[in-house]
Protein backbone atom coordinates (compact mmCIF):
# COMPACT_ATOMS: atom_id res chain seq x y z
CA UNK A 1 0.00 0.00 0.00
CA UNK A 2 1.72 3.24 -1.21
CA UNK A 3 1.92 6.55 1.67
CA UNK A 4 -1.04 8.01 -0.05
CA UNK A 5 -3.47 5.20 0.09
CA UNK A 6 -2.40 4.82 3.62
CA UNK A 7 -3.14 8.15 4.76
CA UNK A 8 -6.39 7.98 2.93
CA UNK A 9 -6.63 4.86 4.70
CA UNK A 10 -6.13 6.07 7.75
CA UNK A 11 -8.17 9.17 7.56
CA UNK A 12 -11.39 6.87 6.78
CA UNK A 13 -10.79 4.73 10.01
CA UNK A 14 -10.46 7.90 11.92
CA UNK A 15 -13.51 9.62 10.87
CA UNK A 16 -15.17 6.05 11.41
CA UNK A 17 -14.14 6.18 15.02
CA UNK A 18 -15.36 9.20 15.47
CA UNK A 19 -19.08 8.47 14.06
CA UNK A 20 -18.41 5.61 16.67
CA UNK A 21 -17.68 7.53 19.78
CA UNK A 22 -20.47 10.05 18.80
CA UNK A 23 -22.95 7.11 18.58
CA UNK A 24 -22.45 5.68 21.87
CA UNK A 25 -21.71 9.55 23.43
CA UNK A 26 -17.99 8.47 24.80
CA UNK A 27 -16.61 11.87 25.42
CA UNK A 28 -13.31 10.45 26.13
CA UNK A 29 -12.67 8.86 23.20
CA UNK A 30 -13.66 12.42 21.32
CA UNK A 31 -11.33 13.55 23.24
CA UNK A 32 -8.67 11.71 21.92
CA UNK A 33 -9.26 12.01 18.33
CA UNK A 34 -9.17 16.12 18.77
CA UNK A 35 -5.81 17.77 19.10
CA UNK A 36 -5.52 19.67 21.84
CA UNK A 37 -5.26 23.03 20.03
CA UNK A 38 -8.54 22.05 17.34
CA UNK A 39 -10.46 24.84 15.83
CA UNK A 40 -13.88 23.99 14.82
CA UNK A 41 -15.86 26.08 12.16
CA UNK A 42 -19.78 26.40 12.08
CA UNK A 43 -21.72 27.53 9.28
CA UNK A 44 -22.19 30.55 9.89
CA UNK A 45 -18.75 31.53 10.20
CA UNK A 46 -18.75 33.07 13.31
CA UNK A 47 -19.83 29.81 15.25
CA UNK A 48 -16.00 28.35 16.42
CA UNK A 49 -14.79 26.36 18.89
CA UNK A 50 -11.41 26.74 19.72
CA UNK A 51 -9.27 23.99 21.73
CA UNK A 52 -10.32 20.32 22.86
CA UNK A 53 -12.49 21.63 25.62
CA UNK A 54 -14.62 24.01 23.84
CA UNK A 55 -15.23 20.96 21.55
CA UNK A 56 -16.02 18.58 24.43
CA UNK A 57 -18.36 21.36 25.56
CA UNK A 58 -20.31 22.43 22.50
CA UNK A 59 -20.93 18.42 22.34
CA UNK A 60 -21.31 17.04 25.64
CA UNK A 61 -25.24 17.77 25.37
CA UNK A 62 -25.73 16.46 22.04
CA UNK A 63 -23.94 12.68 22.72
CA UNK A 64 -25.09 10.01 21.80
CA UNK A 65 -26.26 10.76 18.52
CA UNK A 66 -28.58 9.27 16.97
CA UNK A 67 -27.80 8.77 13.37
CA UNK A 68 -31.03 9.10 11.47
CA UNK A 69 -29.51 9.94 8.55
CA UNK A 70 -31.07 9.14 4.97
CA UNK A 71 -27.25 9.19 3.57
CA UNK A 72 -23.86 9.45 4.90
CA UNK A 73 -20.65 10.10 2.16
CA UNK A 74 -17.07 9.84 3.32
CA UNK A 75 -14.23 11.37 0.85
CA UNK A 76 -10.85 10.72 1.51
CA UNK A 77 -8.33 13.27 0.42
CA UNK A 78 -4.56 13.64 1.84
CA UNK A 79 -4.48 15.35 5.94
CA UNK A 80 -8.49 15.68 5.36
CA UNK A 81 -11.86 13.84 4.90
CA UNK A 82 -14.94 15.06 4.33
CA UNK A 83 -18.11 14.02 6.13
CA UNK A 84 -21.40 14.49 4.09
CA UNK A 85 -24.45 14.18 6.02
CA UNK A 86 -28.54 13.88 5.15
CA UNK A 87 -30.95 14.05 7.07
CA UNK A 88 -34.53 15.84 8.00
CA UNK A 89 -32.87 16.00 11.57
CA UNK A 90 -29.88 18.30 11.36
CA UNK A 91 -30.52 21.08 13.68
CA UNK A 92 -30.11 24.33 11.62
CA UNK A 93 -28.34 27.53 12.89
CA UNK A 94 -30.25 30.72 12.96
CA UNK A 95 -29.73 32.01 9.63
CA UNK A 96 -28.95 29.18 7.62
CA UNK A 97 -30.98 27.03 5.62
CA UNK A 98 -28.88 23.38 5.57
CA UNK A 99 -31.74 21.95 3.05
CA UNK A 100 -31.48 18.94 5.12
CA UNK A 101 -27.39 18.17 4.67
CA UNK A 102 -24.50 19.33 6.10
CA UNK A 103 -20.56 19.15 5.32
CA UNK A 104 -17.60 18.65 7.57
CA UNK A 105 -14.09 18.73 6.42
CA UNK A 106 -11.72 17.14 8.80
CA UNK A 107 -8.01 18.21 8.67
CA UNK A 108 -5.91 15.59 10.52
CA UNK A 109 -2.31 15.23 11.79
CA UNK A 110 -0.51 12.84 13.51
CA UNK A 111 -3.66 10.74 14.12
CA UNK A 112 -6.02 13.34 15.68
CA UNK A 113 -8.18 15.87 13.84
CA UNK A 114 -6.86 19.52 14.43
CA UNK A 115 -9.78 21.64 12.07
CA UNK A 116 -13.29 20.89 11.51
CA UNK A 117 -15.58 23.57 9.52
CA UNK A 118 -19.34 22.85 8.27
CA UNK A 119 -20.23 23.83 5.03
CA UNK A 120 -23.94 23.85 3.67
CA UNK A 121 -22.99 22.82 -0.24
CA UNK A 122 -20.62 19.94 -1.43
CA UNK A 123 -19.11 21.70 -3.45
CA UNK A 124 -17.19 24.07 -1.06
CA UNK A 125 -16.52 21.56 1.21
CA UNK A 126 -14.82 19.29 -1.55
CA UNK A 127 -12.80 22.22 -2.88
CA UNK A 128 -11.78 23.37 0.83
CA UNK A 129 -10.34 19.38 1.39
CA UNK A 130 -8.58 19.94 -2.40
CA UNK A 131 -10.83 16.66 -3.26
CA UNK A 132 -12.99 17.65 -6.06
CA UNK A 133 -11.24 14.76 -8.27
CA UNK A 134 -11.38 12.16 -5.56
CA UNK A 135 -15.39 13.06 -5.33
CA UNK A 136 -15.86 12.20 -9.02
CA UNK A 137 -17.43 8.80 -9.73
CA UNK A 138 -16.99 6.92 -12.90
Amino acid sequence: MSAVDSSRQSNLELILDWISALRQGNLDAIAELLDPQVVWHGVPGDLMCIGRAEVIDALRNQVPVCFEVDALELISAPGRVVMGTRSEHLPEPPGVDLKGQIYNVFERRDGRFTAIRDFAARDEALRSAGAERQARWA
